[in-house]
Protein backbone atom coordinates (compact mmCIF):
# COMPACT_ATOMS: atom_id res chain seq x y z
CA UNK A 1 0.00 0.00 0.00
CA UNK A 2 3.29 2.30 0.87
CA UNK A 3 3.96 1.77 -2.54
CA UNK A 4 0.80 2.23 -4.48
CA UNK A 5 -0.11 5.90 -2.66
CA UNK A 6 3.60 7.06 -2.82
CA UNK A 7 3.22 6.20 -6.66
CA UNK A 8 -0.26 8.22 -7.13
CA UNK A 9 1.14 10.97 -5.13
CA UNK A 10 3.78 11.12 -7.32
CA UNK A 11 1.46 11.31 -10.58
CA UNK A 12 -0.44 14.15 -8.91
CA UNK A 13 2.87 16.24 -8.61
CA UNK A 14 3.37 15.10 -11.90
CA UNK A 15 0.19 16.72 -13.54
CA UNK A 16 0.32 19.55 -11.53
CA UNK A 17 3.60 20.77 -12.57
CA UNK A 18 2.82 19.58 -15.99
CA UNK A 19 0.79 22.23 -16.29
CA UNK A 20 2.62 24.87 -13.92
CA UNK A 21 5.07 24.97 -16.60
CA UNK A 22 2.15 25.57 -19.17
CA UNK A 23 0.59 28.58 -17.78
CA UNK A 24 3.10 29.74 -15.33
CA UNK A 25 6.52 28.71 -17.36
CA UNK A 26 5.16 30.26 -20.83
CA UNK A 27 2.61 32.92 -19.24
CA UNK A 28 4.70 36.17 -20.36
CA UNK A 29 5.18 34.48 -24.11
CA UNK A 30 1.65 33.96 -24.24
CA UNK A 31 0.48 37.32 -22.76
CA UNK A 32 3.15 39.45 -24.87
CA UNK A 33 1.96 37.61 -28.33
CA UNK A 34 -1.79 38.71 -27.15
CA UNK A 35 -0.39 42.54 -26.97
CA UNK A 36 0.34 43.13 -23.45
CA UNK A 37 3.17 44.92 -21.85
CA UNK A 38 5.35 43.81 -19.60
CA UNK A 39 3.81 46.41 -16.70
CA UNK A 40 0.75 44.76 -17.33
CA UNK A 41 1.56 41.12 -17.52
CA UNK A 42 3.35 41.70 -14.09
CA UNK A 43 -0.07 43.15 -12.33
CA UNK A 44 -1.90 40.36 -13.64
CA UNK A 45 0.53 37.82 -12.74
CA UNK A 46 0.13 39.73 -9.26
CA UNK A 47 -3.15 39.65 -9.21
CA UNK A 48 -2.90 35.75 -10.01
CA UNK A 49 -1.26 35.37 -6.37
CA UNK A 50 -3.83 37.61 -4.36
CA UNK A 51 -6.60 35.49 -5.74
CA UNK A 52 -4.71 32.78 -4.51
CA UNK A 53 -4.13 33.85 -1.31
CA UNK A 54 -7.97 34.57 -1.38
CA UNK A 55 -8.89 31.41 -2.34
CA UNK A 56 -6.82 29.43 0.01
CA UNK A 57 -7.88 31.24 2.91
CA UNK A 58 -11.86 30.44 2.29
CA UNK A 59 -11.10 26.77 1.14
CA UNK A 60 -8.40 26.29 3.70
CA UNK A 61 -10.71 26.11 6.81
CA UNK A 62 -13.57 23.52 4.67
CA UNK A 63 -10.12 21.61 4.13
CA UNK A 64 -9.42 21.77 8.15
CA UNK A 65 -13.12 21.33 8.98
CA UNK A 66 -15.07 18.97 6.55
CA UNK A 67 -14.17 15.02 6.29
CA UNK A 68 -10.89 13.42 5.69
CA UNK A 69 -11.60 13.41 1.99
CA UNK A 70 -12.43 16.69 1.34
CA UNK A 71 -8.63 18.06 0.28
CA UNK A 72 -9.05 16.16 -3.01
CA UNK A 73 -12.58 17.57 -3.49
CA UNK A 74 -10.94 20.98 -2.91
CA UNK A 75 -8.16 20.20 -5.72
CA UNK A 76 -10.12 18.35 -7.72
CA UNK A 77 -12.87 21.24 -7.82
CA UNK A 78 -10.32 23.53 -8.60
CA UNK A 79 -8.65 21.96 -11.57
CA UNK A 80 -12.47 21.57 -12.72
CA UNK A 81 -13.07 25.34 -12.74
CA UNK A 82 -9.54 25.99 -14.01
CA UNK A 83 -10.57 23.66 -17.14
CA UNK A 84 -13.52 25.36 -17.63
CA UNK A 85 -12.09 29.09 -17.19
CA UNK A 86 -8.83 27.81 -19.64
CA UNK A 87 -11.60 26.70 -22.11
CA UNK A 88 -12.90 30.21 -22.46
CA UNK A 89 -9.32 31.18 -23.14
CA UNK A 90 -8.91 29.35 -26.00
CA UNK A 91 -11.58 31.42 -28.04
CA UNK A 92 -9.81 34.67 -27.37
CA UNK A 93 -8.22 36.44 -29.93
CA UNK A 94 -5.98 39.37 -28.58
CA UNK A 95 -5.46 41.64 -25.86
CA UNK A 96 -9.12 42.37 -23.88
CA UNK A 97 -10.80 42.36 -20.13
CA UNK A 98 -12.38 39.26 -20.99
CA UNK A 99 -9.09 37.66 -21.30
CA UNK A 100 -7.48 39.14 -18.90
CA UNK A 101 -9.93 38.09 -15.86
CA UNK A 102 -9.70 34.50 -17.54
CA UNK A 103 -6.32 34.32 -17.08
CA UNK A 104 -5.59 36.00 -14.20
CA UNK A 105 -8.40 33.79 -12.56
CA UNK A 106 -6.58 30.64 -14.26
CA UNK A 107 -3.31 31.77 -12.75
CA UNK A 108 -4.90 32.26 -9.38
CA UNK A 109 -6.84 28.67 -9.31
CA UNK A 110 -3.31 26.91 -10.15
CA UNK A 111 -1.30 28.60 -7.43
CA UNK A 112 -3.81 28.19 -5.09
CA UNK A 113 -4.08 24.79 -5.93
CA UNK A 114 -0.36 23.94 -4.68
CA UNK A 115 -0.72 24.54 -0.54
CA UNK A 116 -3.65 21.85 -1.36
CA UNK A 117 -1.31 19.45 -3.80
CA UNK A 118 1.43 19.71 -0.89
CA UNK A 119 -1.78 19.16 1.90
CA UNK A 120 -2.50 15.54 -0.07
CA UNK A 121 0.93 14.21 1.65
CA UNK A 122 -0.26 14.39 5.25
CA UNK A 123 -3.52 12.85 4.66
CA UNK A 124 -1.54 10.08 2.81
CA UNK A 125 -0.11 9.35 5.85
CA UNK A 126 -3.03 9.08 8.00
CA UNK A 127 -3.12 5.52 6.26
CA UNK A 128 -0.13 4.83 8.42
CA UNK A 129 2.16 4.53 5.48
CA UNK A 130 5.51 6.99 4.89
CA UNK A 131 5.09 9.46 2.21
CA UNK A 132 8.55 10.24 0.29
CA UNK A 133 7.72 14.08 -0.44
CA UNK A 134 10.71 15.01 -1.60
CA UNK A 135 10.93 12.06 -4.14
CA UNK A 136 7.08 12.65 -5.25
CA UNK A 137 7.93 16.48 -5.59
CA UNK A 138 11.04 15.26 -7.91
CA UNK A 139 8.33 13.85 -10.48
CA UNK A 140 6.21 17.05 -10.61
CA UNK A 141 10.11 18.70 -11.52
CA UNK A 142 10.86 16.14 -14.09
CA UNK A 143 7.75 16.65 -16.05
CA UNK A 144 7.85 20.39 -15.33
CA UNK A 145 10.94 19.41 -17.16
CA UNK A 146 9.78 17.19 -20.15
CA UNK A 147 6.93 19.19 -21.07
CA UNK A 148 9.07 22.49 -21.18
CA UNK A 149 11.16 21.16 -23.43
CA UNK A 150 8.87 20.09 -25.71
CA UNK A 151 6.72 23.23 -25.59
CA UNK A 152 9.25 25.95 -26.57
CA UNK A 153 9.64 24.07 -29.65
CA UNK A 154 6.09 23.41 -30.05
CA UNK A 155 5.28 27.16 -29.42
CA UNK A 156 8.40 28.22 -31.93
CA UNK A 157 6.52 26.36 -34.90
CA UNK A 158 2.66 26.70 -33.77
CA UNK A 159 2.63 29.51 -31.91
CA UNK A 160 0.93 30.93 -28.57
CA UNK A 161 -2.39 30.01 -29.08
CA UNK A 162 -1.10 26.35 -28.41
CA UNK A 163 -0.87 26.75 -25.13
CA UNK A 164 -4.46 26.82 -23.49
CA UNK A 165 -5.27 23.72 -26.10
CA UNK A 166 -2.38 21.92 -24.26
CA UNK A 167 -3.21 23.05 -21.12
CA UNK A 168 -6.65 21.80 -21.15
CA UNK A 169 -4.93 18.06 -21.83
CA UNK A 170 -3.21 18.42 -18.87
CA UNK A 171 -5.94 19.98 -16.60
CA UNK A 172 -7.83 16.84 -17.47
CA UNK A 173 -4.77 14.58 -16.12
CA UNK A 174 -4.72 16.53 -12.68
CA UNK A 175 -8.58 15.58 -12.22
CA UNK A 176 -7.18 12.27 -13.16
CA UNK A 177 -4.67 11.56 -11.03
CA UNK A 178 -6.33 13.25 -7.82
CA UNK A 179 -9.72 10.96 -8.26
CA UNK A 180 -7.25 7.86 -8.41
CA UNK A 181 -5.22 9.11 -5.46
CA UNK A 182 -8.58 9.72 -3.51
CA UNK A 183 -9.22 6.37 -4.41
CA UNK A 184 -6.33 4.58 -3.20
CA UNK A 185 -6.83 6.77 0.02
CA UNK A 186 -9.92 5.44 0.86
CA UNK A 187 -8.42 2.02 0.70
CA UNK A 188 -5.61 2.90 2.81
CA UNK A 189 -7.77 4.06 5.28
CA UNK A 190 -10.18 1.41 5.89
CA UNK A 191 -7.03 -1.01 6.31
CA UNK A 192 -5.31 1.42 9.07
CA UNK A 193 -8.40 1.50 10.76
CA UNK A 194 -8.33 -2.16 10.94
CA UNK A 195 -5.00 -2.01 11.98
CA UNK A 196 -6.11 0.46 14.68
CA UNK A 197 -8.82 -1.97 16.14
CA UNK A 198 -6.35 -4.75 15.98
CA UNK A 199 -4.09 -2.53 18.19
CA UNK A 200 -6.49 -1.99 20.69
CA UNK A 201 -7.71 -5.64 21.16
CA UNK A 202 -4.40 -6.86 21.22
CA UNK A 203 -2.18 -4.01 23.02
CA UNK A 204 1.05 -6.14 23.62
CA UNK A 205 1.38 -6.53 19.81
CA UNK A 206 3.67 -3.30 19.70
CA UNK A 207 1.55 -2.53 15.97
CA UNK A 208 1.51 1.13 15.48
CA UNK A 209 -0.72 3.02 13.73
CA UNK A 210 -1.82 6.57 12.91
CA UNK A 211 -5.04 7.72 14.02
CA UNK A 212 -6.47 10.07 11.42
CA UNK A 213 -9.45 11.11 14.03
CA UNK A 214 -6.80 12.39 16.60
CA UNK A 215 -7.85 15.95 18.01
CA UNK A 216 -5.30 18.63 16.04
CA UNK A 217 -4.06 21.51 18.33
CA UNK A 218 -4.91 25.15 17.45
CA UNK A 219 -3.55 28.12 17.66
CA UNK A 220 -4.32 31.48 16.39
CA UNK A 221 -1.81 33.48 14.19
CA UNK A 222 -1.61 36.46 16.64
CA UNK A 223 -0.48 33.61 19.13
CA UNK A 224 1.65 32.32 17.20
CA UNK A 225 3.57 35.42 16.22
CA UNK A 226 4.14 36.61 19.47
CA UNK A 227 5.42 32.99 20.49
CA UNK A 228 7.81 32.82 17.49
CA UNK A 229 8.90 36.37 17.31
CA UNK A 230 12.60 34.95 15.63
CA UNK A 231 11.02 32.78 13.09
CA UNK A 232 8.33 35.99 11.43
CA UNK A 233 11.39 37.80 10.97
CA UNK A 234 12.90 35.16 9.28
CA UNK A 235 10.24 34.71 6.93
CA UNK A 236 10.96 37.98 5.72
CA UNK A 237 14.19 36.44 4.66
CA UNK A 238 11.98 33.74 2.79
CA UNK A 239 10.58 36.76 1.10
CA UNK A 240 13.17 38.15 -0.41
CA UNK A 241 14.82 34.47 -1.40
CA UNK A 242 11.35 34.73 -3.26
CA UNK A 243 11.19 37.71 -4.68
CA UNK A 244 14.53 36.59 -6.05
CA UNK A 245 13.23 33.54 -7.20
CA UNK A 246 10.22 34.80 -9.47
CA UNK A 247 12.32 37.27 -11.43
CA UNK A 248 13.58 34.32 -13.69
CA UNK A 249 10.64 32.06 -13.42
CA UNK A 250 8.23 35.07 -14.17
CA UNK A 251 10.04 36.92 -17.11
CA UNK A 252 12.53 34.39 -18.45
CA UNK A 253 11.19 35.46 -22.25
CA UNK A 254 12.21 38.83 -21.78
CA UNK A 255 15.52 37.63 -20.38
CA UNK A 256 16.27 35.32 -22.88
CA UNK A 257 14.76 37.99 -25.78
CA UNK A 258 17.54 40.17 -24.09
CA UNK A 259 20.52 37.62 -24.83
CA UNK A 260 18.90 36.94 -28.31
CA UNK A 261 17.07 34.03 -27.25
CA UNK A 262 13.61 32.24 -28.59
CA UNK A 263 10.73 30.78 -27.26
CA UNK A 264 12.35 27.51 -27.77
CA UNK A 265 15.07 28.54 -25.89
CA UNK A 266 12.61 29.35 -23.11
CA UNK A 267 11.29 25.77 -22.62
CA UNK A 268 14.75 24.17 -22.56
CA UNK A 269 15.76 27.05 -20.06
CA UNK A 270 13.21 26.15 -17.83
CA UNK A 271 13.43 22.03 -18.02
CA UNK A 272 17.43 22.53 -17.54
CA UNK A 273 16.02 24.56 -14.31
CA UNK A 274 13.86 21.68 -13.42
CA UNK A 275 16.19 18.67 -13.54
CA UNK A 276 18.43 20.43 -11.29
CA UNK A 277 15.43 20.15 -8.69
CA UNK A 278 15.63 16.75 -9.18
CA UNK A 279 18.39 15.01 -7.38
CA UNK A 280 18.60 17.42 -4.29
CA UNK A 281 14.43 16.74 -3.98
CA UNK A 282 15.59 13.45 -3.97
CA UNK A 283 18.72 12.96 -1.73
CA UNK A 284 17.24 15.42 0.66
CA UNK A 285 16.42 12.66 3.09
CA UNK A 286 20.00 11.67 3.28
CA UNK A 287 20.86 14.87 3.38
CA UNK A 288 18.83 15.56 6.42
CA UNK A 289 20.30 12.95 8.03
CA UNK A 290 23.90 14.07 7.88
CA UNK A 291 23.16 18.08 7.86
CA UNK A 292 21.14 20.14 10.69
CA UNK A 293 18.06 22.29 8.83
CA UNK A 294 20.04 25.56 9.94
CA UNK A 295 22.90 24.64 8.04
CA UNK A 296 21.07 23.34 5.03
CA UNK A 297 18.93 26.97 4.57
CA UNK A 298 22.14 28.89 5.40
CA UNK A 299 23.79 27.18 2.88
CA UNK A 300 20.64 27.73 0.26
CA UNK A 301 20.64 30.66 1.02
CA UNK A 302 23.83 31.55 -0.46
CA UNK A 303 22.80 29.22 -3.49
CA UNK A 304 20.20 31.64 -4.21
CA UNK A 305 22.28 34.54 -4.46
CA UNK A 306 24.62 32.53 -6.49
CA UNK A 307 22.45 31.04 -9.05
CA UNK A 308 20.41 34.60 -9.37
CA UNK A 309 23.97 36.31 -9.80
CA UNK A 310 24.76 33.91 -12.54
CA UNK A 311 21.71 34.68 -14.35
CA UNK A 312 22.24 38.26 -14.01
CA UNK A 313 25.79 37.63 -15.51
CA UNK A 314 24.52 35.80 -18.49
CA UNK A 315 25.54 37.08 -22.32
CA UNK A 316 24.63 34.22 -24.37
CA UNK A 317 22.04 31.82 -24.26
CA UNK A 318 24.51 29.08 -23.75
CA UNK A 319 25.71 31.26 -20.52
CA UNK A 320 22.24 31.25 -19.19
CA UNK A 321 21.51 27.65 -19.80
CA UNK A 322 25.16 26.81 -17.73
CA UNK A 323 23.93 29.15 -14.72
CA UNK A 324 20.92 26.94 -13.99
CA UNK A 325 23.02 24.17 -12.70
CA UNK A 326 23.97 26.15 -9.85
CA UNK A 327 20.23 25.94 -9.24
CA UNK A 328 20.91 22.32 -7.64
CA UNK A 329 21.79 24.61 -4.35
CA UNK A 330 18.71 27.27 -3.56
CA UNK A 331 15.10 26.37 -4.19
CA UNK A 332 15.09 22.61 -4.01
CA UNK A 333 17.15 22.67 -1.13
CA UNK A 334 15.70 25.41 0.82
CA UNK A 335 12.68 24.43 0.24
CA UNK A 336 11.96 20.75 2.21
CA UNK A 337 14.62 22.04 4.14
CA UNK A 338 11.96 25.14 5.15
CA UNK A 339 9.62 22.59 5.95
CA UNK A 340 11.40 19.90 8.31
CA UNK A 341 12.89 23.22 9.97
CA UNK A 342 9.55 24.59 11.02
CA UNK A 343 8.37 20.86 12.03
CA UNK A 344 11.02 20.38 13.56
CA UNK A 345 10.99 23.24 15.97
CA UNK A 346 7.38 23.87 16.78
CA UNK A 347 4.70 21.90 18.25
CA UNK A 348 1.71 20.52 15.89
CA UNK A 349 -0.63 23.67 16.09
CA UNK A 350 2.28 25.73 15.98
CA UNK A 351 3.76 23.76 12.71
CA UNK A 352 0.45 24.27 10.80
CA UNK A 353 0.71 28.48 11.59
CA UNK A 354 4.43 28.32 10.61
CA UNK A 355 3.58 26.45 7.03
CA UNK A 356 1.08 28.86 6.69
CA UNK A 357 3.18 31.80 7.11
CA UNK A 358 5.80 30.22 4.74
CA UNK A 359 3.12 29.85 2.17
CA UNK A 360 2.30 33.31 2.78
CA UNK A 361 5.60 34.91 2.19
CA UNK A 362 6.31 32.83 -0.90
CA UNK A 363 3.31 34.02 -2.12
CA UNK A 364 3.89 38.05 -1.19
CA UNK A 365 7.39 37.13 -2.93
CA UNK A 366 6.05 35.83 -5.81
CA UNK A 367 3.92 38.95 -5.98
CA UNK A 368 6.03 41.52 -5.23
CA UNK A 369 8.13 40.60 -8.08
CA UNK A 370 5.69 39.96 -10.54
CA UNK A 371 4.65 43.71 -10.37
CA UNK A 372 7.99 44.99 -9.52
CA UNK A 373 9.22 43.27 -12.23
CA UNK A 374 7.20 44.21 -14.64
CA UNK A 375 7.82 48.37 -14.73
CA UNK A 376 11.79 47.43 -14.15
CA UNK A 377 11.63 45.79 -17.15
CA UNK A 378 9.90 48.77 -19.48
CA UNK A 379 11.29 51.28 -17.75
CA UNK A 380 14.99 50.04 -18.05
CA UNK A 381 15.29 46.58 -18.90
CA UNK A 382 16.67 43.34 -18.55
CA UNK A 383 19.50 43.87 -16.61
CA UNK A 384 18.23 45.85 -13.80
CA UNK A 385 15.81 43.93 -13.32
CA UNK A 386 18.35 40.73 -12.68
CA UNK A 387 20.46 43.20 -10.47
CA UNK A 388 16.72 43.68 -8.47
CA UNK A 389 16.69 39.89 -8.13
CA UNK A 390 20.34 39.73 -6.27
CA UNK A 391 19.91 42.75 -4.26
CA UNK A 392 16.73 41.02 -2.70
CA UNK A 393 18.52 37.76 -2.65
CA UNK A 394 21.21 39.12 -0.60
CA UNK A 395 19.10 40.77 1.78
CA UNK A 396 16.90 37.57 2.36
CA UNK A 397 19.96 35.47 3.25
CA UNK A 398 21.38 38.08 5.49
CA UNK A 399 18.31 37.80 7.46
CA UNK A 400 18.02 34.01 7.45
CA UNK A 401 21.77 33.77 8.73
CA UNK A 402 21.27 35.85 11.51
CA UNK A 403 18.03 34.76 12.48
CA UNK A 404 17.76 30.78 11.50
CA UNK A 405 18.33 28.83 14.83
CA UNK A 406 17.55 31.43 17.32
CA UNK A 407 14.40 29.66 18.72
CA UNK A 408 16.51 26.56 18.64
CA UNK A 409 15.58 26.24 22.08
CA UNK A 410 11.76 24.74 21.15
CA UNK A 411 13.52 22.21 18.95
CA UNK A 412 11.05 18.54 19.35
CA UNK A 413 13.30 15.53 21.09
CA UNK A 414 14.12 13.55 18.70
CA UNK A 415 11.82 10.08 18.85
Amino acid sequence: MERKLNFHYASVHGAYWMYYGVLGGFSSVFLLAKGYSNSEIGVILAAGNILAVLIQTVLAGFADKGRKGTIFLISGGITLLNLALSTMMIFQSGRSLVLTVLFTSCFGLIMANQPFINAINRRLEECGVSIAFGTCRSIGSLAYAVICFFLGTLVEAKGPEILPLVGNGVLLLIILTVYLTYRAYKIGIARNREDLNQVQTNPGEGLVAKDPEKPKEEITLQDFIQKNKMFFVMSLGVLGLYFANTIPNAYMAQIVDNIGGTSEDVGRIFAYLAITEIPTLVLFDRLYQRFSCQSMLKFASVGYVIWIGACGLARSVGMLSLAQLLHFFSFPLFLPAMVRYIDDNMREGEAVRGQTLFMVMTTLGNMLASLVGGVLLDMWGANLLMTAGVVAAVIGAVIIWLMVGRDKNKVKPAA
